[in-house]
């Protein structure tokens, strides 16, 4: 800067060309992907070529190589197409330009003889017997053949290879009653196709119950003010999920049982909520209605009042003393936080709010108050305090006083969260995810999750993100990163002794039973306490030998049945090492279809009163089972009774009812009005089956018959019963 100058100093060097490389790569090894290529059947080439890893590029007939790792090149091409012998020439040229040149080459042979024979389709099979209206939306057809086919198609759309030879393919429905087939075709690599048809049916859906609602509250006040509304709230709970409907405007989906909370307008005036619930299955609740009133609130004049934590500061602190120290205030209404007339931030009332203390080496003052809503002011609080340096004299480093779980061990929770303690007060910022971990023992990885410090207690708490291994080990990791509040480091990273998680659960069969049982199918359905590794079955007539192990699914549908037999179904779940079993009898239907009377009985006990009612007439019960499921409509025809010459006519005389269980209610039924003709006693039975444990539905059918004035005798008749 005074203009003085130091000696100066000479420094003198030259520059040279390299040596020039005039070295060609070497290429040690050229092969082809076959020995020959058939001439369609084979259409590409590809050339793999190592060289000495000198080589800056590869080419084959002049087209760039792919350099697939150190010194080995790849390259894919298309035959020539035509029956003979043809050269390949590689190049490698390094970055001096000195090239090295090889060939090799390739023949194209005739095509092997052409296959004509088409796959083989041994079975279909749908995931349910038939799919009712809306609740059964989707259709899993399974395809199984002879491991030959490369595509199989359902209604010419793509199915997925699940396994070898075994094809799936899920798709909607139509929506509308009737049944409706399916063409699958399985097509090999030559062209050669099978097509198979099968059908699938829907039906009606089942469900005809109404949701019911619970509101809570069952009714809300005629009138509101601003302040009272905000607090108020509607929840609405449905036995059934479905979609909830405000004001004839679908909102959201709602499930079975959750309780859902309805918005309330809260402006300035007059609302009405009309509120109800449709199920899948368009079943539709009452509507239920809501009326209020919102008025303005009357003017507040009173001030907020404030709770501080401490209710005051030290007159000092040192720099590591107030980074732990801590200042909240809590108002008793809603408003906005100032500090020395300066707005910061809005709270709400009652929440704790955090006032950031300063750390710099300095005097402080913070002047709080908080401004209402309305305008009033709670009284202002002075907080007054000075920041000093950290003395010199704390230079010991933090130890390590304990760890949980303790070292050593055994059977504990996957939900565990380690914890590791201090001496004494941690520097927080020093306390993260990479200075205080979590590792495994058989690899050293590092579990992912969360930390925590506690400055009372002086620990630190290891949350995983999510589960922990079964029985594994693991131990607790502070690194030397880790500070006490001096910033004194750990003297060596610390490792705390392992300890071994538990040993996994076996599961639990809680429910193993058969539904949809017919005469040559059934579906299995089970439920286990936790979701098993693998599910197997295995079935066998009830004195046969069991069959091989076969994948479970929910809801398995089993086929290939025989008719009125007894069969036993074995499960078997896996977790981890755990084995559970578990076996299920079962008897299949005589028949699939038609009508079976079990009994009738007579119910009325005393004998009938000629030209009375049906409440002094007779009465008998049809104990029946119709055997086809989808056949939901249930017709009865009752011939007239005769007595010799004598005809008793059954019109206005016979009065029918189709129930679960059987009735003795005649108040309402339907009325036979013609002679020897079938007619209509339910138009759907679905909803009805009196036990569901056996194969098709069953049901009663009751009927009432007054006797006309004039018509003692004795008399014979004929009845049908029948289902479609």
């Amino acid at each position: 800067a005074s203009s003085n100058s130091s000696l100066e100093q000479l420094f003198t060097y030259d520059v040279i060309a390299n040596a020039w490389d005039t070295t060609a790569p070497v290429i040690s090894g050229m092969s082809l992907d076959k020995p020959s290529y058939r001439l369609t059947q084979d259409p590409n080439v590809v050339i793999t070529i190592n060289e000495d890893n000198t080589a800056s590029t590869v080419t084959a007939n002049w087209n760039a190589a792919t350099e697939s790792s150190s010194g080995v090149w790849t390259y894919t091409f298309a035959q020539w197409g035509v029956v003979g012998i043809y050269s390949i020439i590689v190049q490698a040229t390094d970055g001096s330009w000195n090239v090295s040149a090889y060939t090799i080459n390739y023949s194209v042979v005739t095509d092997d003889a052409t296959d004509t024979t088409a796959p083989v389709i041994s079975s279909m099979s749908l995931d349910k017997p038939s799919y009712r209206l809306t609740q059964d939306p989707n259709v899993i057809i399974t395809i199984n053949e002879d491991n030959t086919a490369s595509t199989v198609t359902a209604n010419w759309n793509a199915a997925t290879e699940s396994s070898s030879g075994v094809w799936t393919y899920t798709f909607a429905q139509w929506g509308v009653i009737g049944t409706y087939s399916i063409i699958v075709q399985a097509t090999d690599g030559s062209w050669n196709i099978t097509t198979q048809t099968i059908t699938y049916t829907v039906v009606a859906n089942t469900d005809t119950t109404a949701p019911t609602l619970t509101f809570n509250p069952t009714s809300l006040s005629a009138q509101y003010t601003q302040s009272a509304i905000a607090a108020a709230s509607l929840t609405v709970t449905a036995n059934e999920g479905g979609t909830l409907y405000v004001n004839g405007v679908s909102q959201w989906a709602i499930a079975s049982w959750a309780v859902t909370t309805i918005t309330l307008w809260t402006g300035v005036g007059s609302y009405s909520y009309n509120v109800k619930v449709i199920d899948a299955s368009s079943n539709e609740s009452l509507e239920q209605s809501f009326t209020y009133e919102v008025v303005a609130n009357a003017w507040d004049t009173t001030a907020p009042t404030l709770i501080f934590n401490p209710t005051s500061l030290n007159a000092q602190y040192t720099q590591s003393a107030i980074a732990a120290a801590s200042l909240t205030v809590t108002a008793n209404e809603t408003g906005t936080l100032y500090i020395n007339g300066v707005s910061q931030w809005a709270i709400a009332s009652w929440a704790v709010t955090t006032i950031t203390l300063w750390t710099w080496l300095w005097a402080y003052n913070y002047l709080v108050k908080v401004v209402d809503w309305s305008g009033n002011s709670s009284l202002e609080y002075s907080f007054t305090y000075e920041v000093i340096a950290n003395s010199a004299g704390d230079t010991t480093a933090p130890t390590v006083t304990s760890f949980t779980p303790i070292g050593g061990s055994t059977s504990v929770s996957i939900s565990t969260t380690p914890t590791i303690t201090f001496s004494e007060t941690m520097n927080s910022s020093s306390i993260t995810g990479s200075s205080v971990l979590l590792k495994k023992v058989s690899d050293g990885s590092i579990v992912t999750g969360t930390v925590s410090y506690d400055s009372g207690t002086h620990t630190v708490t290891i949350t995983p993100t999510s589960s922990l291994s079964y029985t594994t080990q693991y131990y607790i990791v502070a690194t030397t990163a880790v500070q006490d509040s001096s910033n004194n480091a750990l003297a060596s990273e610390y490792h705390g002794s392992a300890f071994t998680t538990q040993t996994e659960d076996a599961p639990v069969i809680t429910s193993l039973y058969a539904s949809n049982l017919v005469d040559i199918s059934m579906t299995l359905n089970w439920i286990t306490d936790i979701t098993a590794d693998t599910a197997q079955y295995k079935i066998k007539l009830k004195n046969g030998t069991y069959g091989s192990w076969i994948t479970l699914s929910s809801g398995q549908s089993i086929t290939g049945l025989t008719a009125n037999k007894t069969y036993v179904v074995q499960v078997k779940f896996t977790k981890g090492a755990n084995i559970v079993t578990d076996t299920l009898e079962f008897k299949t239907a005589k028949t699939s279809s038609g009508i079976e009377i079990h009994s009738i009985d007579r119910i009325s006990t005393s004998g009938p009163t000629v030209g009375g009612t049906y409440a002094n007439g007779y009465h008998f019960r049809f104990y029946v089972t119709a055997n086809d499921l989808t056949e939901i409509e249930l017709q009865f025809k009752f011939a007239n009774r005769t007595n010799g010459a004598t005809t008793m006519a059954t019109a206005d005389n016979t009065l029918l009812r189709v129930t679960e269980n059987g009735t003795n209610d005649y108040s309402t039924g339907t009325t036979l009005t013609l002679a020897d003709t079938y007619t209509t006693l339910s138009s759907d039975i679905s909803a009805i089956d009196s036990d569901s444990n056996l194969w098709g539905r069953q049901f009663y059918v009751d009927l009432f018959y007054k006797i006309p004035s004039g018509a003692a005798g004795v008399y014979s008749t004929t009845y049908g019963i029948i289902t479609q």
